[in-house]
């Protein structure tokens, strides 16, 4: 993925939400909804650009890409250190 299409997948404010919550730890999709207050659907699809993006990864073994309400997501441990864009990304697309 180029570096200008993963700056568009984390101006989304939902996204860095979800990255937020995921860098506490592993989350369902249900947990994520209820967390963030946002329906299961629209979780699913701001997950998909995040898994596209190597941000996030799927922790069981269905399908990786499949991002049905049952599966447990992860912040991938090499974008934990993504902090810092996330900051710039917030900044530059606010």
């Amino acid at each position: 993925m180029h570096q200008d299409d993963i700056f568009k997948v984390l101006c989304s404010d939902s996204r860095r939400r979800i990255i937020g919550e995921l860098s506490q730890q592993p989350r369902y999709v249900t947990e994520l909804a209820g967390i963030l207050n946002m329906p299961q659907s629209s979780i699913s699809r701001h997950l998909k650009p995040l898994l596209t993006a190597g941000i996030v990864y799927r922790k069981d073994d269905a399908s990786p890409r499949d991002v049905g309400e049952y599966h447990i997501f992860a912040l991938d441990p090499q974008a934990r250190r993504i902090g810092k864009i996330i900051d710039i990304a917030a900044q530059i697309c606010a």
